[in-house]
């Protein structure tokens, strides 16, 4: 039986769930606090790639368009006004700078770590922080006020500052998620670099708010493929999702590409670490799951119109990314044992439960843009 994601009872369980992890990754805390520090770096990026994914979506939906966006706008919506939690979970990791990131070790002195240090040097990676999640906030709260102004006249024309914003909003976090994927991901390995590393994180985020938000619109009732409309409107989510998977496949192996050819030992390491024998089946999966699998779901017709199939499809593709986060964050530390330990999944059920939680109480909430039965939403049709 598919729980209501409006029962409050499931929102207790989880709150529940997440309580009882996080008294648990206390104690994983006092065992090994390095090993700590690494896996709550992993579900903390999970979650918040959900949040700054679901208002990538919106802002893209807002100057294109279309029936698909108000399809799944309420789950993003909620997701958007969970980034307050999202900075307050992330908090723990201001303590294991010096445990995650070799530039804030006291005495770095290799050569390329030591001329980045005008960049890396703790002070500097918090304050960017402090930044970047007011800037993000900022921009929800702006966006969700817009969004009420025109719930109080559902026939009014949509605003042009609001696509004036999302413009602004989108170039916005293009530039501070580039700087946090360096910050956050990237010098995790000071010495390596890529170009392409930031767009990478950014249509990885957008893929798996997608992914979140549909499923959750099938799970709360919303999306349903027994009308003509619900199908057709299936089938646009699902070429969306094919447009994410296909942009993602294309970053990952134009970064491969581009390292490869040029060969420099400096760019080949952070694969050499990736390439291990566990790693590398870990990289099949995710090829597997993330790409090879919805390209080849997505082909039938009958599949992209079946909203519970494409749920399902979803589902697997956010396992996928979260695996993905695992292949890129953890090989600093042990590229050489098992990809996976427990204290990720501690990790992932305190941050993810905590997260999820307040998740549902906002999903709960009427929202900010009804279902298109104004004829501004229709306009977007």
């Amino acid at each position: 039986m598919i729980p209501d994601l409006a029962d409050p009872r499931l929102r207790r369980a989880v709150l529940a769930v997440g309580g009882v992890a996080a008294l648990l990754a206390v104690l994983a805390w006092r065992l090994d606090t390095a090993r700590f520090f690494q896996s709550w770096l992993l579900a903390w990026l999970f979650v918040l790639g959900i949040a700054l994914g679901a208002l990538v979506n919106v802002m893209i939906h807002e100057l294109t368009g279309g029936a698909w966006g108000f399809a799944v706008r309420r789950p993003l919506e909620a997701a958007i006004g969970t980034l307050p939690v999202v900075a307050a979970l992330g908090l723990p990791l201001a303590l294991g700078l010096a445990e995650l990131f070799p530039w804030a070790r006291p005495g770095a002195t290799e050569a390329v770590v030591t001329a980045k240090l005008w960049y890396l040097n703790p002070t500097a990676f918090e304050l960017r922080a402090l930044a970047y999640f007011a800037l993000w906030i900022a921009l929800g709260v702006a966006l969700r006020r817009f969004w009420r102004r025109g719930e109080t006249n559902a026939a009014a024309a949509p605003h042009p500052a609001l696509r004036a914003l999302a413009i602004v909003g989108l170039l916005v976090y293009a530039l501070t998620m580039t700087l946090a994927a360096v910050d956050w991901i990237m010098s995790l390995s000071a010495e390596w670099y890529s170009t392409t590393f930031g767009l990478l994180i950014m249509v990885g985020q957008a893929l798996s708010a997608f992914a979140f938000a549909v499923a959750c619109s099938v799970l709360g009732g919303s999306l349903r493929g027994s009308t003509a409309d619900g199908a057709r409107t299936a089938q646009d989510l699902g070429n969306i999702l094919l447009t994410f998977v296909m942009l993602w496949a294309y970053l990952a192996f134009t970064q491969f590409l581009i390292i490869w050819a040029a060969d420099l030992p400096v760019e080949i390491g952070w694969y050499a670490a990736r390439s291990q024998p566990a790693w590398r089946w870990l990289a099949v999966a995710v090829l597997g799951f993330q790409f090879a699998l919805p390209v080849l779901a997505m082909l039938f017709r009958s599949f992209k119109r079946d909203p519970r199939r494409l749920a399902w499809l979803c589902a697997v593709v956010l396992i996928a990314h979260c695996a993905e986060l695992l292949w890129l964050v953890e090989p600093p530390f042990r590229s050489d044992q098992v990809p996976v330990h427990w204290m990720d999944a501690v990790a992932l059920l305190a941050v993810g439960g905590v997260w999820l939680a307040r998740f549902l109480f906002l999903h709960a909430e009427p929202p900010a843009v009804p279902a298109p039965a104004a004829p501004r939403l229709a306009d977007h049709g």
